[in-house]
């Protein structure tokens, strides 16, 4: 059987509830606070020492000497190691780690 759903005849059991539309089409504080729990789940350090130095992404960049939007591909790629989230909106790399990185590539590239 086909119902009248808007201006559209759609099939019985496939009909679309109406969503409330915000201003601006920004999310609405539940879909934030689902956000900001799924983020809290994701691996932090869990014993970060203080002598650790960490670099941002705009550090990263300027020692291997590529931009910034190369960095986010390698990320998704899996080429680089993976950043630390620091905060929902700070994400970091320690330093020790992205040395041994580019001397492991170093080494790979001059084999």
């Amino acid at each position: 059987m086909l119902s009248r759903s808007t201006h559209v005849l759609v099939p019985s059991g496939l009909e679309q509830s109406p969503t409330p539309k915000r201003g601006r089409g920004r999310p609405s504080n539940a879909s934030r606070v689902e956000a900001a729990a799924a983020l809290a789940q994701t691996a932090l350090p869990t014993a970060v020492q203080p002598d650790e130095r960490f670099v941002n992404i705009a550090e990263l960049a300027r020692r291997v000497g590529a931009h910034k939007d190369t960095i986010h591909r390698w990320i998704r790629a899996g080429i680089i190691p993976p950043p630390i989230r620091i905060n929902l909106r700070v994400i970091r790399w320690n330093a020790s780690t992205i040395d041994a990185w580019m001397a492991a590539i170093g080494k790979a590239s001059a084999s």
